[in-house]
């Protein structure tokens, strides 16, 4: 399984041949045909996320449910619970970077220097760092602005 994210939602989705199955929308039209759920997009959404990061974040238990979800698709119309297309062409839509919009601008003040000198990260009166997830720099409690945001190109 080659997982994508495409869109302009930037959803998950997996690659196969031409296509690019919507995981999320998938697992709903499991959930709604074979398992029954009363409210299959409340089990897709903690099942198979749209979104990359909380499906990296659920690991295997993503993994696994989107393959079940895949299988269920190819003997199918493509269409989710409500309608919606759950195959696309890969000519009819995009394909993105992985997380690339969620980069994040960190800043810490003089009181972290020190634990940032053993680094050798060179330390003025704030210090920038770009991250991915600003939860795990350093276990530091950081204040982070998304990049671009009128409050970082202020020089906060």
């Amino acid at each position: 399984m080659r997982i994508v994210v495409y869109g302009p939602e930037r959803r998950v989705g997996a690659l196969q041949d031409d296509n690019v199955v919507d995981l999320n929308s998938a697992y709903a039209k499991l959930a709604r045909e074979s398992l029954k759920e009363g409210l299959p997009y409340v089990a897709a959404a903690a099942n198979a996320p749209s979104d990359l990061e909380q499906f990296i974040i659920l690991g295997d238990r993503a993994i696994e449910a989107a393959q079940r979800a895949l299988d269920h698709v190819a003997n199918s119309n493509g269409l989710g619970p409500q309608g919606e297309r759950v195959v696309i062409p890969v000519s009819q839509t995009t394909l993105h970077a992985p997380l690339a919009h969620r980069g994040v601008i960190c800043e810490c003040g003089q009181h972290h220097r020190r634990l940032l000198q053993p680094l050798r990260i060179h330390t003025h009166e704030h210090v920038h760092v770009r991250v991915m997830d600003a939860r795990v720099a350093l276990g530091l409690v950081l204040d982070c602005v998304e990049a671009g945001s009128p409050s970082a190109m202020n020089g906060r």
